[in-house]
């Protein structure tokens, strides 16, 4: 699977299962919490988009499946 095409949970083919998916995004957020380390709290801000298209969220993780 290219980079490009794990970005979102529903785009990927076949799906990946819920504990590989996190492993995915975990690194992402090492990545994310090394390149602010040592920052001011204060003085960070994240934007993260909820999707990319305009349509209904159906294949979104729920909430509760999150730790």
């Amino acid at each position: 699977m290219t980079r490009r095409s794990r970005r979102a949970w529903d785009q990927v083919n076949p799906e990946p299962s819920v504990a590989d998916y996190r492993a995915f995004l975990q690194t992402r957020i090492d990545a994310i919490n090394h390149a602010i380390e040592g920052l001011p709290r204060e003085q960070v801000r994240l934007h993260i988009c909820w999707g990319s298209w305009h349509g209904p969220h159906t294949t979104d993780l729920e909430p509760a499946s999150h730790p």
